[in-house]
C-alpha cells in the first residue's frame, strides 16, 4: 500500500471516530438523565456469568462490591437529606449476582441482608431473608461436597433471619393487624434462633439467650419475662460491638422500644395492685363494689386517681384505657389484659406449632400440650373472671378468643 494510501485509510478512521463521538455526546445530551445503576440490571445473573468472568469470579465480585457500597451510601444520603428518597431497588440483584460468582462471600450474604433490612420496608425484608437463606444453602451445598466454609457463620446468618422476622415483620404485621402473619413471623424467628443456637461456632452468649426464650416456652412465664428475654438477647448482640453502624443503630432503637414497653407494662401492674387493694377495701366496708374507679377517691379509699400508663398507647390503635373491676374486687388494666391475651396467643400456637413437628399432627387438645411437656400449664384467659376463654379447634390447630354468657 503506497503511502498517499495509508494516510487515506487513516484519515478516514481519524473521521469516523470523531462522527462517532460527536453523535454519542449529542444524543447523551438529548437523552434524559438515567440511573447509573441501571445498567446493573442486564448483567447475567447465573451460569452464564462466570463463564463470561473468565476465571476472573474473585475480583469481579470485588468490584460489584465495591459498587454496591457506594450505591448504598448513595440511597442513604439521599434519604437523610428529605430530599429525593432512595429506593435501594438494586440492592437484592447487586448482591445476588455478587454470591452467584463468589458463594463463599459471607460478607456479602450479611451486608447485602443488613442494607435491605435498613430500610424497613416489608418488600425487602423479604429479599434480605431470601438472600441470607441463599448463603445458608451455600454453607450447606460446601458441607454436603465436603469443604465447608471456615468459619462456619451459619449462626449468623440465623440471628439476623430471626431479628428481622421477630423485630421487624412482626411488628409491621401487629400494626397492620395480621395477627395471624404475626405469629407465623415469631414462630420463624424461634426456628431461626433455635437453628443459630444448635450450629458449631454459635457464640455461648446467643445459646444462652436461646435457652431462656425457649425455657420460657416450657416454664409458661409471662408477658415481662417475654420482654426480659428479649432485652437481653439485645443486649448481647451490642455488646458485640458490630462494626455495621446500621445494625448498631437499630439495635439500640430496639433496646430502647422494648425497654420502654417493659416499663409501661410495669407501671401498669403496680396500678392494677393499687386499685385492686382500694376495691377489696371498699368491698369489705360496704359489701359491695363501688360503681366506678372515681368513686374511690370522692370516698377517701384513694388519694388521686393513678395513672394509665397504657392508656392511648397501646398495641390497639390508641385505644383509651380503662379499668375492669371483677366481681371479687380484682381490677385489671383493659389494654394490659388485651395485651397480654395476645402473648397468650402467641404462647399457645408457638406449643401447637411445636407439636405439629414433633408428631405430624395437632394435638386433641390445649390439654395434650402439658401432656407433651411442651407447656407446663395452658394459660387461662386474662379476662376469665369477665367470660372470656381460649377456644381451640384440633381440625385447624388455630386458638381464637371466645366469650361465655356469665351466670348471674
Amino acid at each position: 500500500m503506497t503511502l498517499k494510501s495509508k494516510l487515506t485509510v487513516f484519515f478516514i478512521i481519524v473521521l469516523s471516530l470523531g462522527v462517532s463521538a460527536l453523535a454519542r455526546h449529542r444524543l447523551e445530551t438529548l437523552a434524559p438523565d438515567r440511573d447509573r445503576f441501571m445498567e446493573l440490571m442486564y448483567v447475567p445473573k447465573g451460569k452464564a456469568l462466570k463463564v463470561m468472568a473468565c476465571g476472573f469470579d474473585a475480583p469481579l465480585a470485588d468490584i460489584l462490591w465495591t459498587r454496591g457500597l457506594i450505591y448504598y451510601s448513595q440511597n442513604v444520603r439521599a434519604n437523610n437529606k428529605s430530599a429525593k428518597a432512595g429506593k435501594y431497588r438494586y440492592v437484592y440483584q447487586l448482591h445476588d449476582v455478587i454470591t452467584n460468582l463468589t458463594p463463599r462471600f459471607t460478607r456479602a450474604y450479611l451486608y447485602g441482608a443488613l442494607f435491605l433490612f435498613s430500610t424497613g420496608k416489608e418488600q425487602n425484608l423479604y429479599q434480605g431473608i431470601k438472600l441470607l437463606e441463599k448463603g445458608l444453602s451455600a454453607y450447606d451445598q460446601a458441607e454436603k461436597e465436603g469443604d465447608p466454609i471456615l468459619p462456619d457463620a451459619r449462626w449468623m446468618l440465623h440471628v439476623h433471619i430471626a431479628n428481622a422476622y421477630e423485630a421487624q415483620l412482626q411488628v409491621m404485621h401487629k400494626e397492620k393487624g395480621d395477627f395471624a402473619a404475626a405469629r407465623d413471623d415469631l414462630a420463624s424467628a424461634r426456628e431461626h434462633f433455635r437453628q443459630a443456637a444448635a450450629t458449631p461456632g454459635c457464640p455461648k452468649e446467643i445459646i444462652a439467650s436461646w435457652a431462656g426464650f425457649e425455657n420460657q416456652l416450657l416454664l409458661g412465664k409471662g408477658l415481662l419475662e417475654r420482654y426480659d428475654v428479649m432485652i437481653d438477647v439485645w443486649e448481647k448482640m451490642l455488646a458485640q460491638k458490630q462494626s455495621n453502624e446500621e445494625l448498631t443503630s437499630f439495635a439500640r432503637e430496639r433496646l430502647a422500644e422494648l425497654r420502654h414497653k417493659r416499663e409501661q407494662l410495669r407501671a401498669t401492674r403496680e396500678t392494677e395492685t393499687i386499685l385492686t387493694s382500694a376495691v377489696q377495701a371498699y368491698l369489705k366496708d360496704h359489701a359491695c363494689l363501688p360503681q366506678s374507679v372515681p368513686e374511690l377517691v370522692e370516698k377517701k379509699y384513694l388519694a388521686e386517681l393513678p395513672s394509665l400508663p397504657l392508656n392511648e398507647d397501646n398495641d390497639f390503635g390508641n385505644m383509651q384505657d380503662q379499668p375492669v373491676i371483677f366481681p371479687d374486687g380484682e381490677v385489671r388494666s383493659l389494654a394490659l389484659a388485651k395485651t397480654e391475651a395476645r402473648f397468650m396467643l402467641d404462647l399457645i400456637f408457638e406449643a401447637v406449632r411445636d407439636y405439629r413437628n414433633r408428631t405430624g399432627k395437632f394435638p386433641e387438645s390445649l390439654q395434650a400440650l402439658e401432656q407433651a411437656k411442651i407447656l407446663q400449664q395452658v394459660p387461662e384467659h386474662p379476662l376469665r373472671k369477665a367470660g372470656f376463654y381460649f377456644k381451640y379447634d384440633p381440625q385447624s390447630g388455630l386458638t381464637t378468643e371466645a366469650q361465655a354468657e356469665l351466670v348471674k
